[in-house]
């Protein structure tokens, strides 16, 4: 997936550096400001800075528009050849990541770190680094849907359209599954990563003009909060048929390896 990524990002990038991200407001230059204001109709940066999300979205629209149709130009140019990194993507998860393309790089970069975490954690637990469908892998999906939530935060500052977008993305990225019962162990474990951070994080205001912080845990203390509460074989439950993983408790992770 990550290769996949990394293509449509060599994609995408060029078009999203034509629109000024309004997730990084307090970073803007000058000139960026004035550009913004510019584009509608002489605003002041107070009323920029109020209303940045959806002007956010506006830009989003926009390079989602740009995006798609240099895809099918990349498509187009190279025809039947076009069987490589980013096809490895299906096309509903395509979709919706492209709408909201400010975040393609923080979608790589959740999987990624929640990889790395899963293989310093597990090292020397498994074999060849054998991290399917057994606690690892339980750990592994828990991590990567909190991490979307708080990285995808940057743009979509509000908890419940978070976890609502998060799971739309990581439902199509499960399409790729080859057996039901695989698939069924990671949209349960995945939920519970999205619970999580409901669970955890909260969004704080300081003032009218203050940009919306994200308060939730770290790296760091989430991975310990889950390895606790649902990736110990006392809190994650072995399961044999998708009956059983559909029967368990949410606040209880499920693997379908006892080893």
């Amino acid at each position: 997936m990550n290769s996949a990524l990394e293509e449509l990002d060599s994609i995408t990038k060029p078009i999203l550096d034509e629109f000024i991200d309004l997730s990084k407001i307090d970073s803007l230059s000058q000139n960026e400001i004035n550009e913004v204001s510019t584009e509608f109709g002489g605003i002041s940066f107070d009323e920029i800075k109020s209303n940045s999300e959806e002007i956010q979205k506006y830009y989003s629209a926009l390079a989602s528009v740009e995006i798609i149709e240099k895809v099918e130009q990349v498509k187009i140019l190279k025809a039947g050849d076009y069987s490589d990194d980013y096809n490895k993507l299906n096309f509903r998860e395509k979709l919706i990541i492209l709408m909201h393309p400010f975040l393609i790089d923080e979608y790589k970069d959740a999987g990624e770190k929640a990889k790395s975490w899963t293989s310093s954690k597990w090292a020397g637990t498994y074999s060849n680094n054998n991290y399917t469908d057994n606690l690892a892998d339980s750990y592994r999906h828990i991590l990567w849907n909190y991490l979307m939530c708080k990285y995808f935060a940057s743009e979509i500052s509000n908890v419940s359209n978070c976890i609502s977008y998060v799971k739309r993305l990581a439902d199509a990225h499960e399409l790729n599954e080859a057996t039901e019962i695989s698939h069924a162990m990671d949209y349960h474990n995945n939920e519970i990563g999205r619970n999580w951070f409901l669970k955890k994080a909260y969004y704080d205001k300081k003032c009218w003009v203050c940009k919306v912080r994200l308060v939730c845990p770290s790296e760091s203390d989430i991975s310990e909060i889950i390895i606790s509460s649902n990736c110990t074989k006392q809190y994650n439950r072995y399961c044999t048929t998708v009956t059983e993983i559909n029967e368990t408790n949410i606040l209880t992770a499920v693997r379908i390896k006892d080893k």
